[in-house]
C-alpha cells in the first residue's frame, strides 16, 4: 500500500549520555509502526534498520538509526 520511514538519533559526549543502541533501535521501530497508521487488515513488512555514526574529534558522537518498511493490506 505504501512505504514508511522513521529516524531516531542520540548524542553522546565523551561516550556519556542518552540510551543504549538497542533501545534506540527499538524506538525507531516503534516510531515506524506509529507513522504507518495501520488499520484493519494492514501489516508492516520488510522492515530494514540502518545505523550510522558520526564522530567529531572523539569527543562528540551521534548515532542515527533509520527504519524503513512497507505497509501491505490483506484482502480476500
Amino acid at each position: 500500500v505504501k512505504s514508511v520511514e522513521a529516524e531516531t538519533a542520540q548524542t553522546y559526549v565523551f561516550g556519556i549520555g542518552g540510551i543504549s543502541k538497542n533501545a534506540l533501535k527499538a524506538n525507531a521501530i516503534a516510531d515506524l509502526t506509529k507513522s504507518a497508521g495501520l488499520t484493519g487488515s494492514q501489516a508492516l513488512v520488510n522492515i530494514t534498520v540502518r545505523e550510522s555514526v558520526a564522530t567529531f574529534f572523539g569527543i562528540y558522537t551521534k548515532y542515527i538509526i533509520n527504519a524503513e518498511g512497507t505497509v501491505v493490506e490483506f484482502t480476500e
